[in-house]
């Protein structure tokens, strides 16, 4: 299991996407989800974060809304997915949680098993997971 994370961040409103390598992200709350990264899709809200800093709540951040990947690691309290799964995810824009990293931490109400007729770039680009309540 690779122990190193290549994100890239954005270190300024209008700032360029800079690659820079991590620690992989760990799981903090038991509800939580790590997925490896296997395709991602760029949406407007995505330039518009950086160009505009809309949503953008501190800087650097990690870009990155839309993506599909598989589950690497999964917290205590995890039901619907397990480690293996290949599935699609709303990311958020931040450090742990932003699409654009070859790992993301999202919460399992964010993440939905990709149809198994789908590639990951066609799951990576339904744009968003809706969670219901």
């Amino acid at each position: 299991m690779a122990t190193n994370n290549t994100k890239y961040l954005v270190k300024e409103k209008g700032g360029s996407l800079i690659p820079t390598t991590s620690s992989k992200p760990t799981i903090s709350q038991p509800n939580e989800v790590m997925i490896r990264m296997k395709a991602i899709a760029i949406n407007p809200a995505d330039a518009k974060m950086i160009d505009f800093g809309g949503r953008v709540t501190s800087w650097p951040f990690v870009p990155g809304l839309d993506g599909a990947g598989i589950v690497e690691e999964v917290g205590p309290e995890v039901k619907k997915v397990a480690v293996g799964d290949e599935v699609l995810a709303l990311f958020a824009a931040e450090d742990r949680g932003g699409s654009y990293q070859n790992f993301a931490v999202v919460p399992e109400r964010n993440v939905a098993k990709k149809p198994a007729t789908w590639s990951f770039e066609d799951a990576a680009s339904l744009g968003c997971v809706v969670p219901l309540p």
